[in-house]
C-alpha cells in the first residue's frame, strides 16, 4: 500500500464518475434537442412523420427499454441488437433499418409510399416497445 498508489486509484474513480454523470448529461441535452426539434419541424406528408423522425423516436423509446446506441454502431449493427430484445419484430425493424439507411446516407427524398409504410412498420413496433407500459387511455 502506498499513497501514491492510492492516489491514482482515486483519481481513476473520479475520471470515471466523471465520464458516467458527462454521458448522462449529454444524453439529457441531446433528448431535449431532439424533442425541441421535432416539435418545430414540418412533417413530411399530412400528418405522418419523416423518416428520419421514425428512426430518432425508435432510438428513444429503445433507449427506455436500456438499449441504447453505441457511438460506434452503425445502424445495421444497432438494428440486430434491438433484434435481439425485441426478436417477433425483428423482420419491420430490419426493413425500418433499410427505409432510414437509404434515406440518410443517400441524397433521395422519400417517396410518400416509402413514407406511408414506414409509418406503418413504427405503429407496429411503438405498440410491442411500449407494451409494458399502462395504457392511459382507458
Amino acid at each position: 500500500w502506498s499513497w501514491d498508489g492510492f492516489s491514482k486509484d482515486l483519481r481513476l474513480f473520479i475520471s470515471l464518475l466523471w465520464q458516467h454523470f458527462r454521458g448522462k448529461i449529454n444524453k439529457l441535452v441531446y433528448e431535449a434537442a431532439v424533442a425541441g426539434r421535432s416539435r418545430h419541424r414540418e412533417v413530411n406528408v399530412g400528418s405522418r412523420l419523416s423518416i428520419r423522425e421514425i428512426y430518432q423516436r425508435l432510438l428513444w423509446e429503445a433507449s427506455q427499454l436500456g438499449v441504447t446506441r453505441r457511438h460506434q454502431e452503425t445502424p445495421y449493427e444497432y438494428g440486430k441488437r434491438l433484434g435481439q430484445v425485441v426478436p417477433e419484430e425483428s423482420a419491420p425493424l430490419s426493413e425500418l433499418t433499410d427505409l432510414y439507411v437509404n434515406i440518410r446516407y443517400s441524397d433521395l427524398t422519400a417517396e410518400t409510399k416509402q413514407v406511408d409504410r414506414a409509418n406503418s412498420l413504427w405503429e407496429a413496433l411503438l405498440k410491442l416497445l411500449t407494451k409494458d407500459e399502462p395504457d392511459d387511455t382507458e
